[in-house]
């Protein structure tokens, strides 16, 4: 799960997950609350344990693309802001009633000290996202001198 790293590989994905539920707090949400506002500073994560949440992304000229994305069951979202510890890139709106379970920044560091590769786990599925926001702030990266030989995950 972890890679090739053998301290880590006595990990199973049962013993990980226990140990990210132990974190976790659960949260109720009704149909059309806004869970997430885009630029909000907190930096909470979410699991959706049943119900559907519509992704609402801005583009760099601030241009809201509605209903981006559908999430459901099984799915993360806040996971950009808690990692880079950034306001929130996106509006996330509850579809219908939801559960949800959270962890927060301080829950989440207490985490990543009990399994370190967890963070570089989340960081690749971030990085796996095709999100128009990024593509810009890469490209635009790429133009200026002293962060033009920076790998994408040091920038």
């Amino acid at each position: 799960m972890f890679g090739s790293d053998p301290k880590y590989q006595s990990f199973s994905k049962k013993d990980v997950l226990l140990s990210i539920v132990n974190f976790m707090e659960t949260k109720l949400v009704l149909p059309e609350e806004e869970i997430i506002n885009v630029d909000d500073e907190d930096t909470d994560i979410y699991f959706v344990v049943t119900g559907f949440v519509v992704v609402n992304l801005r583009d760099h000229k601030r241009i809201v693309r509605k209903g981006a994305r559908v999430l459901g069951m099984g799915s993360i979202f806040g996971e950009i802001s808690m990692i880079y510890e950034n306001k929130r890139t996106a509006d996330v709106v509850a579809m219908d009633y939801l559960n949800l379970a959270m962890i927060n920044q301080s829950q989440f560091k207490k985490l990543i000290i009990e399994i370190p590769p967890l963070k570089t786990q989340v960081e690749e599925h971030i990085w796996s996202y095709r999100y128009p926001k990024k593509k810009f702030f890469m490209n635009a990266a790429k133009k200026v001198y002293y962060l033009e030989k920076l790998s994408k995950k040091e920038l």
